[in-house]
């Protein structure tokens, strides 16, 4: 897990030079990455829907990340 000892909260702009993140830490940021993309807008039909798809897609794998299936494994596809 990345530790955050000086409260510092994580920024997206700093992914690239952090060490791997934990599901938790994954999970939050994709929470951010949400919050980030609620307000806008496509200027056309095209991009209404990408932003729906990305909205989605950001959904679905909090939801994977956050809900541990029988066997106590979170993610559905788990690195091996």
């Amino acid at each position: 897990m990345h530790e955050h000892g000086d409260n510092k909260p994580m920024r997206i702009e700093d992914i690239q030079t952090m060490a791997p993140l934990s599901e938790f830490e994954i999970r939050e940021l994709f929470r951010k990455m949400l919050k980030l993309t609620e307000d806008a807008h496509g200027a056309t039909a095209a991009g209404r829907h990408e932003l729906d798809v990305v909205q989605n897609v950001l959904k679905f794998s909090m939801a994977r990340l956050k809900e541990p299936d029988r066997r106590g494994i979170a993610n559905d596809n788990p690195a091996t």
